[in-house]
């Protein structure tokens, strides 16, 4: 675990010292910050579009890998892929990057993770609702009712 500035979040160089190197700051109240591990991130990345993003405290940037993935598979499945591969990448390098100092650490928050969890949930079960329903449509199976609900469906004879 390497010490860190609270202000700015790098590394500090030496332990015991007063002022943090890259932004000035005084460092009495510094801590100790577990580093990234790049292994997790990259499994978060690859069975979670985006979570190894959120896991290194990028909520934004999860969430565009997470929607640019599913609005991806929409256009010939080959640019989600893509783009989901880039994901894994990206997360991967970035714990490294984070824990060498090249770029600046970021804690992960536990409400950012909670935020991303519920709206990939969400993402995913409209993505399945859709698909379900479009290869009913295409392979003319009888429509059963309203995914959600289980009420009838107002083109069913009663």
């Amino acid at each position: 675990m390497a010490k860190v500035c609270e202000t700015c979040g790098e590394p500090l160089r030496s332990e015991g010292v007063e002022y943090c190197q890259s932004c000035g700051a005084s460092v009495p109240g510094s801590y100790l910050r577990r580093d990234k591990n790049p292994w997790t991130a990259l499994f978060l990345s690859v069975f979670f579009d985006g979570a190894g993003q959120v896991y290194n405290g990028q909520l934004a940037k999860g969430l565009a890998i997470l929607f640019g993935t599913i609005a991806g598979l929409f256009l010939f499945v080959v640019p989600g892929v893509v783009v989901w591969l880039y994901g894994i990448y990206d997360a991967y390098r970035t714990a490294t990057r984070m824990n060498a100092g090249a770029v600046t650490f970021r804690e992960l928050r536990r409400r950012d993770m909670v935020i991303f969890i519920a709206i990939w949930l969400v993402a995913f079960m409209l993505l399945f609702i859709f698909v379900t329903s479009l290869g009913n449509a295409l392979l003319g199976l009888p429509q059963q009712g309203f995914p959600l609900t289980g009420e009838p469906s107002l083109l069913q004879e009663p």
